[in-house]
C-alpha cells in the first residue's frame, strides 16, 4: 500500500521549518529600532520644545525693550560747587567708577560680564555746578533710576569722608624732610642756644607767602637709612649726614623754602676756616678779568 502523499509536489505550508533562533533575533531587532525611532521621536520633540520656549523669552526681552521707558531727571547732589573737579577725578577717574558701578548693578554681575551685557545698558550722567551745590543730570531706563541715585549718594558719602581726611592732613601740616650732608657735631649749632636759631629759620619761613605757620623744626643725626621722601643738599659724599624735619601749614613754594634751609646750612653747618676757603677759590677762580 502506498502513501496518499507519494507522487505529490511539497506544500510550502508544510515544509517550512522555523528556526526558533533566527525568529527570536528578528523580533529583538525590531523592538531596538522602535525604540531607537522613538527616541529619536522624543530627542526632535525636546529640541523643538527648546527653540520655542527660546523665541518666546527672546520675543518677551524683545517686548519688554520695547515697552520700557527711558526718563531723563535731575537731583541736587551734597558736593560742594569749588569741589566738583575733585568730585569727578583726575581724568574723569571717578566718574569712570561711577558708570562702571552703575552698570555692575544693573547687569547683577560683578565679574565675567560679556559686552553684549554691557552694552545693553545705557547711562548718560553729567554734573552742573549750581550756587552752592552740584546738579546729577542723568538718563537711563525708568527701572534703573533707584540704583543710578543710590550709587550717587555713595560716591557723595565717598568724596566727603575724603574730604574730612585731607582737610585734617592739611590741618596738621606738611611735612618736608631735608638730608644735609653735614658732620653730627653740626647740630648743636645749627639749633642754638635755647633753639635760638631754629627759632629764626622758622620766622624766616613764616614769612614766605601762603605759609600759614611753621609748627615744628626737628634736626637729628642719620644713623640709619631713612625710607621716607627727602631732598639732599650740603655736602655731596659728605662721612655724615643731618636730617631736617620741617612741618609747614599752608601751600608753600617748595623752591623758595628749599632757599631758606640752603642758607641756613650755609651759615651753620659748615666750618668757618673752609667757607673762608671757598670764598677764596671762588675769587680766584673768577678774577675779574670777563
Amino acid at each position: 500500500m502506498s502513501s496518499d502523499t507519494e507522487g505529490q509536489e511539497p506544500n510550502d505550508e508544510t515544509t517550512e521549518v522555523l528556526n526558533p533562533l533566527t525568529s527570536e533575533s528578528t523580533e529583538s531587532k525590531k523592538k531596538e529600532s522602535k525604540k531607537k525611532e522613538s527616541k529619536k521621536k522624543e530627542t526632535k520633540k525636546k529640541e523643538t520644545k527648546k527653540k520655542e520656549t527660546k523665541k518666546k523669552e527672546t520675543k518677551k526681552k524683545e517686548s519688554k525693550k520695547k515697552e520700557t521707558k527711558r526718563i531723563s531727571k535731575t537731583i541736587t547732589i551734597d558736593v560742594d560747587s569749588d569741589n566738583i573737579g575733585a568730585f569727578i577725578g583726575r581724568d574723569g577717574d571717578n566718574f569712570k567708577k561711577m558708570i562702571a558701578s552703575m552698570k555692575k548693578k544693573i547687569i547683577n554681575k560683578k565679574v565675567e560680564i560679556t559686552p553684549e551685557e554691557w552694552n545693553s545698558v545705557t547711562i548718560n550722567l553729567k554734573f552742573e555746578k549750581s550756587e552752592e551745590n552740584v546738579n546729577a543730570i542723568f538718563e537711563c531706563e525708568e527701572d534703573h533710576v533707584d540704583i543710578i541715585e543710590k550709587i550717587l549718594n555713595d560716591f557723595v558719602k565717598l568724596h566727603k569722608e575724603e574730604n574730612i581726611k585731607f582737610e585734617k592732613k592739611r590741618s596738621q601740616g606738611t611735612v618736608i624732610v631735608y638730608r644735609i650732608g653735614a658732620e653730627h657735631r653740626f647740630i648743636g649749632r645749627m639749633i642754638g642756644v635755647s633753639g635760638s636759631n631754629v627759632d629764626s629759620l622758622k620766622n624766616d619761613l613764616k614769612s614766605l607767602p601762603s605759609v600759614d605757620y611753621v609748627s615744628r623744626i626737628n634736626i637729628e643725626e642719620q644713623t640709619k637709612r631713612y625710607n621716607g621722601k627727602f631732598r639732599n643738599i650740603g655736602e655731596r659724599g659728605a662721612p655724615e649726614h643731618i636730617l631736617m624735619f620741617i612741618t609747614i601749614k599752608g601751600t608753600p613754594i617748595f623752591e623758595n623754602v628749599e632757599a631758606i634751609v640752603v642758607d641756613f646750612v650755609k651759615k651753620y653747618a659748615v666750618d668757618e676756616d673752609k667757607d673762608e676757603d671757598e670764598d677764596e677759590d671762588e675769587d680766584d677762580e673768577f678774577n675779574g678779568s670777563w
